[in-house]
């Protein structure tokens, strides 16, 4: 190639070089980007909600905003007075699980255990008159009251001779001016002299408390027809020959008595196996009947007292 055309391609060359400046081109094909996004993560903790229903009404752990707080106000399970009878009193109790979690279990314990005493109210004057040949009578007045009068207390109304005894079916505290008893007629015209004191108390101190055996039993929803035969499980108050599945009757055992029962650490409910903990999901609902039965007979020692005790029931998530 001669020094002319030489010449005349290298300028060729730098007017290519330029124009492709002038167009921005910077020697690089292209790029690519490809791109994802995990949004809106978060953590939420769920809700552990029971729910108690002893037939009357529902009282919710939730109504109470303190954390681990015990709800009070549920219903009353057993009123039984007087004590009549040795067949067993039942009674129902319905727990759900209204939360968003599932519980591993289901305790119970009794606070404070089961208490034993007589009526306590001291001697006060009868407020309203008694008049014989009346209306019966369903509530006694009172000046003003010392002590306290459980459902089932005896009240013994004397003036002069005459004397007649009474059964509360409501609960006075102190300072309480009246009380509702079983509706009876007054045997004689007791007037604003009579005296209202406790009836007597026998000599003896029995613990009514240890007289009374106590069971748990988990039934369908209808509770057996308050039978523990065919139950679902006998979860609590069996010894060593709780029955197994299928289930013709769970037992009562003379070691499990109101006095002994679980006071400060609650104890946890059984499912058939008798050894795996019974558990509430979220949204189920699990049925139970409490059983007491009281002895064969009872002597005078136990006459005019009364055993009383709370029941608390727990879920827990672990």
């Amino acid at each position: 190639m001669s020094k002319t055309k030489t010449k005349r391609y290298l300028m060729l060359l730098a007017a290519v070089g330029l124009i492709a400046a002038g167009l921005g081109g910077t020697g690089t094909f292209a790029s690519f980007t490809a791109e994802t996004t995990n949004a809106g993560n978060y953590f939420a903790t769920g809700t552990l909600f029971l729910h108690n229903n002893g037939g009357t009404t529902t009282c919710t752990s939730e109504s109470t905003l303190a954390n681990n707080a015990t709800v009070t106000g549920c219903d009353v399970l057993f009123h039984v007075a007087p004590l009549t009878s040795t067949s067993p009193v039942w009674a129902h109790l319905t727990l759900t699980n209204a939360g968003s979690i599932d519980s591993t279990d289901i305790k119970f314990n009794a606070p404070g255990g089961c208490s034993f005493a007589a009526s306590t109210f001291s001697s006060t004057a009868l407020a309203a008159p008694l008049p014989v040949g009346g209306n019966p009578v369903t509530t006694l007045h009172f000046a003003s009251l010392s002590g306290s009068i459980a459902v089932g207390d005896a009240i013994l109304v004397t003036e002069g001779t005459h004397a007649q005894t009474f059964t509360a079916t409501a609960a006075a505290a102190a300072t309480a001016t009246s009380v509702s008893v079983a509706s009876v007629t007054a045997n004689f015209s007791y007037t604003t002299g009579a005296t209202l004191s406790n009836a007597p108390t026998f000599t003896g101190a029995g613990n009514l408390c240890s007289q009374l055996q106590f069971m748990i039993v988990e039934t369908g929803s209808n509770f057996n027809g308050d039978s523990p035969t065919g139950a679902t499980s006998c979860s609590y108050g069996f010894g060593a020959t709780n029955p197994t599945p299928p289930y013709t009757g769970c037992a009562f055992d003379s070691s499990k008595t109101l006095a002994n029962l679980p006071d400060v650490s609650p104890v946890q409910l059984l499912d058939a196996d008798n050894s795996t903990p019974t558990t509430l999901v979220a949204g189920q609902s699990r049925y139970f009947l409490i059983g007491i039965k009281p002895p064969a007979s009872l002597t005078n020692a136990y006459q005019n007292r009364r055993a009383q005790f709370d029941l608390h029931w727990q879920i827990d998530q672990a």
